[in-house]
């Protein structure tokens, strides 16, 4: 992942060394980034090169969707990062929109990101609840229908008591009762103002990465 990676970053650095810093071609390479970055769940570099933008594409309406997606991402937000997700889908749905292949691409790489914030969630659910009301975890999941949930939790080895409507996960082995203290924290930080921890996902691998640097590369060739 290191050997993407890098040649990655480097490159939104030296575009934005050698080419007009007001150039939305910047986006092509900014948005596909960023957003590899948070299905990775490494919210820092993310920031950072969201932070590089110069200030009339940071006004971008795509930077500013991308922006309100990793604040609430970072603040473990749950509700809203699915809201801001469906904003930043908006966004690049809209008909002016400057480039559909980007919009694409985008679209493609939200989906992938919700995706792999579901599958986090319910990993941290798991390791932090002995059990949780159905209700509880439609909020940390985004609202759900009840039956993608229970069909997602049963193949997760989870048991459903549906008269409480509530679920027990199927619980990882936990190496003491400070991990559990510290997931317990990190799922109940919804309106924290301080940083939330970032923890990276386990199952995230190069494919995400293999992803966006093919898309890059196919967007870039029509530039």
């Amino acid at each position: 992942m290191g050997y993407v990676v890098r040649p990655l970053t480097y490159n939104l650095s030296y575009q934005g060394d050698t080419r007009d810093q007001e150039d939305p071609s910047r986006l092509f390479i900014v948005a596909p980034l960023v957003l590899g970055y948070l299905i990775l769940d490494d919210l820092s570099p993310a920031r950072y090169a969201l932070t590089r933008l110069p200030h009339s594409l940071a006004n971008h309406p795509l930077s500013q969707a991308l922006f309100s997606l990793l604040s609430v991402t970072w603040y473990r937000r749950h509700p809203s990062v699915y809201q801001r997700s469906q904003e930043l889908a908006d966004v690049v749905s809209a008909p002016t929109f400057f480039s559909q292949p980007l919009a694409t691409f985008v679209r493609t790489l939200n989906e992938k990101f919700i995706y792999e914030f579901r599958e986090r969630t319910f990993a941290l659910i798991a390791r932090a609840y002995t059990s949780v009301p159905l209700p509880l975890l439609q909020t940390y999941l985004g609202s759900l229908p009840v039956n993608q949930i229970l069909s997602a939790a049963q193949q997760k080895g989870w048991s459903y008591d549906a008269a409480n409507q509530v679920l027990n996960p199927l619980r990882p082995h936990l190496r003491g009762p400070g991990d559990c203290n510290f997931l317990l924290s990190w799922m109940g930080n919804e309106a924290q103002q301080d940083f939330a921890p970032v923890v990276p996902s386990q199952a995230s691998t190069l494919s995400s990465f293999d992803v966006v640097a093919d898309g890059t590369a196919d967007l870039e060739s029509i530039l």
